[in-house]
């Protein structure tokens, strides 16, 4: 990957401590209970994806499908050997005769055949005659038909095709890069919390203890017991919903990964990203210069104006300058007939196109509504790319705003629990203080976990937007004249 990812580093001590701490609880749990959990990293995950997809695997198939078909557009330009036998019999005579054919095609559009040619024909009395022949032909379009434009064309577009097939692949590999990563700091945020949901079951349940003891001695009443033991309940579901949720998005990942849903495993510690957002314009011609969609619809373009050129030969005459020389001989003995010493020659103009040509007007103002739409779709693209780039670096600084405030709200939530809990031991506090200041706990680090994971995913959000997710083929990119 490339990129703001290669700028990376810790965000906050706070951030890097909580998943650390999260990760170590998860590894001596599966220790403890005798479980075989590996830990893997959001790079070895990303890896895995690439390698093992199965939707990449298809797709490659597809693509190896392109390539054959782009060869087999090259064939019509390659050299080729025909050979041919025949045997004939009548009342009075029996010919046989054999050959072999050599023909090939230039790039703008020369036929060149050669052949040779033996035969014997044995007549009625016995008596036998031997023909030989070689033959040269040469057939040149000379205007419609004629030069690289219109005899290449085939092979253009099927090479079109092919990296057609590979900017989807590609593109599919930035979607899939993308979509694992926000499942796994989805991941992340759910082991987080329910580690802090099991944390806080441990505190609720000690109060409830507490309250218990205290309401039998007369100091706290039956409602405050009823509050915590409500509250209680609620943090044992909603630990219980987390895991649940947390092993549905594991399962997720390992699909989309290839391995064993049944597989134990957590995750690791995602870095945090802290360079320096790109400006706009940056942003956006980044986005021009990487792109493969864009990419894309520029070398529909390209192939659109061709398409136009080509159509507009369709108007001009089908002439074709055909030229042949033939030598031959015919003698009773075999080695005669080798001495080809009669040949011909001949050299004319064969016409194939019609008048007038309302197919050809036809299929040329086709072109040009084609070459027009391509045109809209070029710049439709470009205006969808630059808001893109506006939104995405919107969230980035939206997200990174929210991180700075939800991780000082989360402190302070933590600080006024502990408080709280000091005074209500001491007695200058009811219980209702603690679980009020137990519930913002709470939602201070549901707030902090979503801006932590938020961060991350915006940042790659960006670099997908900018096509800067993954080192794609330079072949693929947007030309450098077009940007």
């Amino acid at each position: 990957m490339s990129g703001l990812r290669r700028k990376r580093r810790p965000a906050s001590w706070a951030a890097w401590t909580a998943r650390l701490c999260v990760f170590l609880f998860l590894v001596g749990l599966a220790a403890f209970a005798g479980e075989d959990i590996r830990a893997i990293s959001l790079d070895e995950t990303l890896a895995a994806v690439l390698k093992n997809n199965r939707q990449l695997k298809l797709m490659e198939a597809a693509l190896d499908l392109s390539r054959i078909s782009e060869e087999s557009a090259r064939d019509g330009r390659r050299p080729v050997l025909r050979p041919a036998a025949g045997a004939q019999s009548a009342d009075d005579q029996t010919a046989m005769q054999v050959g072999i054919d050599f023909a090939q095609k230039t790039a703008i559009g020369t036929e060149v055949g050669l052949g040779l040619s033996a035969g014997r024909t044995e007549l009625k009395d016995g008596a036998r005659i031997y023909q030989d022949a070689a033959l040269v032909e040469l057939r040149q379009p000379l205007l419609r038909r004629f030069g690289t434009l219109v005899n290449l064309e085939a092979e253009r577009l099927a090479g079109s095709r092919t990296r057609a097939a590979m900017r989807e692949l590609e593109s599919k590999k930035a979607d899939l890069v993308l979509d694992t990563v926000e499942r796994y700091e989805m991941l992340l945020r759910l082991q987080s919390r329910a580690e802090r949901a099991r944390d806080a079951v441990k505190r609720l349940d000690g109060l409830c203890r507490l309250l218990a003891v205290r309401e039998r001695q007369g100091r706290a009443s039956r409602l405050e017991v009823l509050r915590a033991e409500i509250q209680l309940g609620a943090a044992r579901f909603r630990e219980a919903s987390l895991e649940e949720e947390a092993r549905a998005c594991r399962a997720g990942i390992a699909e989309q990964a290839g391995w064993d849903p049944g597989d134990a495993w957590v995750a690791g510690p995602s870095p945090r990203f802290t360079a320096e957002l790109p400006s706009a314009e940056s942003a956006i011609a980044t986005c021009l210069s990487n792109r493969l969609d864009y990419a894309q619809v520029l070398q529909d373009r390209a192939d659109r104006e061709r398409g136009v050129a080509v159509a507009s030969r369709g108007s001009w005459p089908d002439i074709d300058l055909v030229w042949r020389y033939q030598e031959r001989s015919q003698d009773a003995a075999a080695s005669g007939a080798l001495t080809l010493d009669e040949n011909t020659w001949f050299v004319g103009i064969s016409a194939g196109s019609s008048w007038p040509s309302y197919g050809e007007r036809r299929a040329l103002q086709s072109a040009i509504i084609e070459r027009q739409s391509a045109d809209l779709r070029v710049a439709a693209l470009a205006a969808v790319i630059s808001r893109q780039a506006h939104e995405s670096l919107s969230e980035c600084r939206r997200v990174r705003s929210q991180l700075e405030l939800s991780e000082k709200t989360y402190r302070l939530a933590r600080e006024r629990l502990v408080l709280a809990r000091k005074l209500f031991e001491m007695g200058r506090a009811d219980s209702f203080s603690v679980a009020e200041a137990e519930d913002e706990l709470q939602e201070a680090e549901g707030q902090w976990l979503e801006a932590v994971s938020g961060e991350t995913v915006a940042v790659y959000r960006l670099m997908h937007v900018m096509g800067t997710l993954l080192d794609h083929p330079p072949e693929l990119k947007p030309p450098a004249a077009a940007r």
